[in-house]
């Protein structure tokens, strides 16, 4: 069995990978926003998945 004070550090260090997981996958941008033309498919045309 595990120390109390063990179990609730493990427990913590989850809790803060988790919630730092999900910065990785948030798309940020400067003050200005985006200063690029937008990226649409008409603009490049279709293409298949996979090609």
């Amino acid at each position: 069995m595990a120390d109390p004070s063990v179990r609730e550090a493990r427990d913590a260090q989850k809790k803060r990978a988790a919630a730092m997981a999900g910065y990785a996958s948030t798309i940020t941008t400067g003050g200005l926003g985006l200063t690029g033309a937008a990226s649409t498919t008409a603009a490049r045309g279709k293409t298949m998945l996979g090609a």
